[in-house]
């Protein structure tokens, strides 16, 4: 169990735990597999992914060579290990097994590092009286789609394969007896230490599982090393399955190498002699790298640094026959002890976030959990379509840059000292806009899609410019934003009334919001294969009216007083038709209307709330808050919120639809994007209507406390969507760490306080009346200040770097100055 507080640069330990087993290290390879078929099998079995493609691991296996009289394990048996316990931090995962009870313990040190390298380190404890000998072998299997070359190069101890899943994608699969080992037992032999033997065996197939007896190299490898073992030298094995690549001569430089047209198995082995009460450690790494292309640790220092500056780093191209060498090795792969990098750089990266704690221990946790998330689920970019870093929305299939989640993580990642991640997430975006003005859905590394649907990219970049302000940002996104909304007005209003239409199947799986009743309600549409539904939603309008607002807003800022001018105009008429269409006096709620009859949607969602975030609404609308949102009958269930309203007859807290269980369905769920969204509408009311604070408080401290599974405080999660009555998450998708909502955010804001706005010159303190014995927030990189908020023993405390203070008696409102500072 993790410490009950979090301490500065021990972050990683306050998040330990047994049940988890994703790594990554904010680079472009994350090892984080929904099911694994063998997560406690050395090595890497289950493959990881580098930006949105799948890639193999390896698997270790550990082999007795021994001959045994007891018969406890025999002669070139695989050493099978029993799992003895298992730990895991944001920077690795802990093993430790039996390999022969008693006698022989393996520990496995697991991690993911900044440079795309996978790391398996080893660490083989002799208990036994008598010296143990063994074998380690770190071995891939892969197939004619997985690569075009490979190599296999014993003098540097290494096996090379250039992928062909992606143009320029290579690899090394390294195996090293460290020469930084633990302290060896009474009579050890100083030696140095040996290096490994690489085999590539063609196949007609491939191994099934982790077992080293299913390789094509369990039944020859000893003895073919007794035969070509000399002066400690052995000589990389080449068996094709034809003469068209000859075994190396005792002349060459022990360079095999062959184009693949069969499945191939290839391993590094090394045989080790391990003294009674001795241990000897070993490093298995696969690296990941995109040929030319030179990996540095991200600087996490303090202030934004002007305007982005992406690298564009382009695939080389190269014959398939053979590799080139691979670029210098990371700086990371000369580290004596890769796990204590890979802790350094997870320090490193909490240390570049606000400092967060509190009397709450749910809070305090999932604060540090959602940092994790972020890091995890970044990419570093530099290659294919991501020039830029950014934020994947989840694992899985969602390790790309979806659209969807962009808001989400600019309003998370603008509270970083650096705001790479928070521009990265939107130019990464612009880049690929089409040349009517179009922006894309997905991005991945080989492909783009583009799906007319529209998020609130205005909203989080006068979000992102509320705490890391930059001209030339501003200026870029502006243009692409405006030439956006120009390609929404000509294709998302047919009939002119100045409202935006979605054009969805009934189905909701074309569009936003799948399975949500409300497209049953469209004005139907002819031609596609499902019928089409058109509506106007509160939603895509909502957001049209935030990026009509930060349009005007930052063509001022730009110097731009014409185009301020109209967009503020246009602004101003889409308020005023969404509160003539689609507000209703008598449900006291906002609805989505038919797409040309304008009929009311009788069907609410959350969406119907979005509104009430946003300068759209002020105080005749907050009934919509205490008759529909706060309502227990309706949205606020015990886990909160719903998605669709509980009266609505296709309600399904489980997830169901027409008799199916959903995967992502929106018909009762609840959804943290959604919540997220629905945290900033009572926040909102709470300010405009002090009496809404507690209910609002409550609404997203329930929210917050959703996020654990079975209640329990040390395990903190964030999946897809959650059961509104009993908490359990989706499970059945194996998709944790979903970035698709925001709470660092609503943290900070609310419960520390820190309002950003557009004033250059002072910011708002005003924390929600959440039931705090104390906080302390310290280190909140804002306008190139920094600040600290403090409660406790009844006071509240601001200070603006360290050297302006004011204070006050009582959660109220108060200011921090920070012009002169």
């Amino acid at each position: 169990m993790s410490d009950s507080r979090p301490v500065a640069g021990q972050i990683c330990a306050f998040l330990e735990r047994e049940d988890k087993w994703y790594l990554g290290g904010g680079g472009n390879l994350i090892w984080a597999p929904a099911f694994p078929a063998h997560p406690y099998h050395p090595g890497f079995w289950d493959n990881g992914q580098y930006f949105d493609i799948p890639v193999p691991g390896f698997v270790l296996s550990i082999i007795n060579i021994d001959v045994d009289i007891d018969m406890k394990a025999d002669r070139r048996q695989e050493l099978t290990p029993l799992l003895r316990r298992k730990t895991w931090r944001p920077s690795h995962l802990t093993i430790i097994s039996d390999l022969i009870p008693g006698e022989l313990v393996l520990r496995e040190e697991r991690a993911v590092l900044y440079q795309d390298i996978l790391v398996s380190q080893l660490t083989l404890t002799n208990a036994a009286p008598a010296t143990r000998h063994v074998a380690v072998a770190a071995w891939t299997a892969l197939t004619p789609e997985d690569i075009t070359a490979i190599v296999a190069d014993e003098w540097e101890g290494l096996i090379r394969c250039r992928h062909a899943v992606l143009p320029g994608l290579s690899s090394e699969l390294r195996l090293q007896v460290s020469t930084d080992r633990p302290e060896s037992g009474e009579g050890a032999e100083e030696q140095p230490p040996p290096k490994p033997a690489a085999w590539i065996q063609f196949c007609q197939g491939l191994p099934k599982a982790p077992q080293w007896r299913l390789t094509p190299f369990h039944e020859w490898w000893l003895e073919q090393w007794d035969v070509e073992e000399r002066e400690g030298n052995i000589s990389p094995h080449l068996d094709p399955p034809s003469s068209a690549a000859a075994k190396p001569t005792a002349g060459d430089t022990a360079l095999a190498a062959a184009a693949v047209a069969h499945p191939v198995t290839a391993a590094l082995i090394v045989k080790l002699v391990i003294p009674p009460q001795a241990e000897v450690r070993l490093v298995a790494t696969r690296r990941y790298f995109v040929e030319e292309a030179e990996d540095k640790e991200p600087d996490y220092g303090a202030g934004p640094d002007g305007a982005l500056r992406a690298a564009w780093f382009a695939p080389a191209s190269s014959s398939s026959a053979g590799l080139a060498p691979a670029p210098s090795a990371a700086a990371a792969l000369d580290h004596a002890d890769l796990i204590k990098a890979s802790c350094d750089h997870w320090e490193r990266f909490f240390s570049s976030v606000p400092f967060f704690s509190c009397s709450d221990p749910y809070l305090t946790k999932y604060y540090w959990y959602r940092w994790y998330g972020l890091h995890l689920c970044s990419c570093k970019g530099g290659a294919y379509h991501h020039p830029y870093p950014f934020v994947c929305e989840g694992i899985d299939e969602f390790r790309r840059h979806i659209f969807y989640s962009v808001p989400a993580q600019i309003y998370e990642t603008r509270w970083l000292k650096k705001p790479d991640l928070t521009y990265g997430a939107l130019l990464g975006l612009l880049l690929h806009q089409d040349a009517d003005g179009r922006l894309p859905s997905h991005i991945g590394a080989k492909q783009i899609l583009y799906r007319p649907r529209f998020f609130d990219w205005g909203g989080a970049l006068r979000e992102a410019w509320r705490v890391h302000p930059d001209m030339s940002f501003l200026a870029t996104a502006y243009d692409h934003l405006k030439r956006f909304f120009a390609y929404l007005e000509k294709t998302c209003d047919p009939d002119g009334d100045g409202l935006f239409s979605v054009i969805n199947n009934i189905a909701g799986t074309s569009g936003p919001n799948e399975h949500m009743p409300r497209w049953l309600e469209g004005d139907p549409v002819a031609g596609g294969k499902d019928r089409m539904s058109e509506l106007e939603t509160v939603d895509v309008n909502t957001y049209a009216y935030n990026l009509l607002d930060t349009l005007a807003w930052a063509a001022a800022g730009l110097g731009e007083k014409e185009e301020a001018a109209l967009f503020a105009r246009k602004a101003k008429n889409l308020k005023r038709r969404m509160l003539e269409l689609m507000w209703d006096p008598e449900q006291e709620c906002f609805c989505d209307i038919a797409g040309r009859s304008h009929r009311k949607v009788t069907s609410l969602s959350f969406t119907s709330f979005l509104p009430l975030a946003t300068t759209l609404t002020g105080e005749p609308h907050l009934a919509a808050l205490s008759r529909h949102l706060f309502n227990a009958k309706e949205f606020m269930a015990s886990y909160p919120p719903t998605t669709i309203s509980m009266q609505d007859p296709h309600f399904s807290p489980w997830g169901c639809r027409d008799g199916i269980r959903r995967n992502c369905p929106w018909n009762g769920r609840m959804w943290p994007m959604a919540a997220s969204h629905l945290a900033e509408a009572a926040a909102r009311g709470a300010d405009l209507d002090p009496a809404l604070a507690p209910t609002a408080t409550q609404f997203i401290y329930r929210y917050i406390r959703t996020l654990f599974l079975d209640g329990h405080p040390e395990r903190p999660n964030s999946f897809e969507h959650y059961n509104p009555f009993t908490g359990e998450p989706s499970l059945y998708r194996g998709i944790d760490d979903y970035q698709h909502s925001w709470i660092v955010d609503l943290i900070i804001k609310y419960v520390c306080g820190l309002r950003p706005g557009d004033e250059p010159d002072v910011v708002q303190i005003k924390p929600l009346p959440f039931a705090l014995d104390w906080f302390r927030l310290e280190n909140v990189p804002y306008k190139n200040h920094t600040i600290a908020i403090y409660w406790e023993g009844g006071i509240l405390r601001g200070e603006v770097s360290e050297r302006r203070v004011v204070q006050r008696t009582g959660l109220g409102p108060m200011y921090l100055e920070l012009k002169g500072v």
